[in-house]
């Protein structure tokens, strides 16, 4: 289990780095573009392990024909001694020595061996004493983890029970309601949870939060937040999960400013919105960790600069749906072609290539198949002597 997960997170981090690299190649800049590319990333890192497994299922339509393993220092040995005069290595009566015999008549003389000696015994601490402690160690802050966003997603579900529903009125479009729990808009689920004082706002500021809330209900940003953040917890000791979970937050951010944005009268009264829930106490905040706030004062300064910056703003939003379609095919491509390349290596770690004296490469593998197929191992991923 612990090499599966290994395994899978280097892969991953192996297909986001071609995305990231293809993105930018490709000068993709559009918001919407790299939020599908970088939640395709998500689905496809959440799915390796079960990816590999079904890989490992079918390995190929190449027929094995199973033999008796032969192992290639054997071999090796066998020619060795063949060549140099009857030289050959025998084990000694001892326990564990060694001994070197010229002929067979000659008799063994014994390596005298460290452990024969009785040394003052010494305790030394060894890197190696900490294996044992990895596998515990990931699943107690795995589960710390995992306790953290169950504790989040059910005082969410509190809230939003105990929420009383608002008229249709207010939005026909989406579900809202109303708690005194929070003091800024939140979304949770599907729905929309306003602040019990939003009677005290002004339409326009009524506006442009249920625009906002609304792009976010859209884009279902709750869920695939929720999705980041298992693939985080579980995965704790690679960045990438962390990575994506901030990354994806920070676009859907600025895809649900855009749909206020057109609800508003300038950027600059929107501005002024966003910084005035930025600047609110975050009291009874933590109840509601598992939902999609409007205003986060952790990249606040970024969405606030994009959008008092007219050329920033349009080239966050140019290219259009071209670069969503680019986006769109890079996350299969890319994880494909590590898929192969991983396949390629697995393949060439039953082989084994080996030079004699006069250069001429000899194959060995676990079975005849492998043997026979060794010759069709990409360059650089074969294991020669």
């Amino acid at each position: 289990m612990t090499t599966l997960m290994v395994e899978s997170v280097l892969r991953s981090l192996l297909m986001a780095g071609m995305v990231w690299t293809g993105l930018k190649l490709l000068r993709v800049r559009h918001v919407l573009a790299q939020k599908i590319a970088w939640g395709l990333v998500l689905l496809a890192a959440l799915a390796m392990p079960l990816l590999m497994r079904w890989q490992a299922a079918h390995p190929g339509m190449a027929l094995v024909v199973p033999v008796k393993r032969v192992s290639a220092v054997a071999a090796i040995e066998k020619r060795v001694s063949a060549i140099h005069s009857g030289i050959h290595i025998v084990p000694s009566a001892g326990s564990g020595a060694v001994a070197l015999s010229s002929a067979p008549s000659t008799p063994a003389v014994p390596i005298v061996s460290l452990q024969d000696a009785s040394p003052t015994a010494v305790s030394a601490w060894h890197a190696a004493d900490l294996i044992p402690l990895i596998v515990p160690a990931y699943f107690v802050i795995a589960a710390v983890l995992l306790l953290r966003l169950l504790l989040g997603l059910a005082l969410a579900a509190r809230i939003w029970h105990r929420a009383e529903p608002a008229s249709p009125i207010l939005e026909p479009r989406a579900t809202v309601r109303i708690s005194a729990s929070i003091q800024s808009p939140v979304t949770i689920g599907s729905g929309i949870v306003l602040p019990a004082n939003y009677t005290e706002w002004d339409r326009s500021k009524l506006r442009l939060v249920l625009a906002h809330e609304r792009s976010h209900v859209r884009q279902g940003d709750f869920y695939l937040q929720l999705l980041a953040s298992l693939y985080a917890a579980l995965v704790w000791f690679s960045p990438l999960g962390w990575w994506l979970k901030r990354r994806l937050a920070e676009l859907g951010e600025a895809l649900s400013d855009r749909a206020a944005l057109r609800e508003a009268a300038d950027n600059s009264s929107y501005a002024e919105v966003l910084l005035e829930f930025a600047a609110m106490p975050r009291r009874n905040f933590a109840g509601v960790t598992a939902g999609v706030g409007m205003a986060r004062s952790s990249n606040i300064h970024l969405r606030i600069e994009r959008i008092l910056n007219d050329r920033s703003f349009r080239a966050a939003f140019g290219g259009g749906w071209r670069h969503a379609v680019i986006a769109a095919l890079l996350a299969p491509c890319h994880a494909q072609k590590s898929d192969e390349r991983t396949r390629w290596g697995q393949e060439a770690a039953h082989v084994k290539i080996v030079r004699d004296d006069w250069g001429i490469a000899h194959v060995y593998g676990d079975t005849d198949a492998d043997g026979l197929a060794g010759a069709e191992v990409p360059a650089g991923l074969g294991a020669p002597s």
